[in-house]
């Protein structure tokens, strides 16, 4: 679609810069998201590194294999994300407005 309305040239150079970009932002979710669990949690299985890397990997083996199945359980699992996403929010505002008043 790109190329369509800019051209073959401008279209193939944001169309590869947009996969890029993409394939990058979900490895830094993944990271993220493994360090918010171990913030949160505190478990370990040996040094920061390793275990920051073995989680991740885990992390997107579950991903592979929601994808592996379909849209259909990603649009369930969506949902499932969507909503811990909503509760995730609502207990920082929540610790926000207690925090403020004591």
């Amino acid at each position: 679609m790109l190329s369509w309305s800019l051209g073959p040239a401008t279209g193939g150079a944001v169309g590869i810069l947009f996969y890029l970009a993409t394939t990058l932002s979900g490895a830094m979710y993944i990271i993220g998201a493994i360090e918010v669990l171990w913030v949160t949690t505190g478990f370990t299985l040996g040094p920061e590194a390793l275990h920051m890397r073995l989680f991740s990997v885990f992390a997107l083996i579950i991903i592979m294999i929601i994808n592996w199945f379909g849209m259909n359980l990603v649009n369930k699992t969506g949902v499932v994300f969507l909503v811990i996403v909503i509760l995730s929010i609502i207990s920082i505002l929540i610790g926000l407005l207690t925090n403020h008043w004591m």
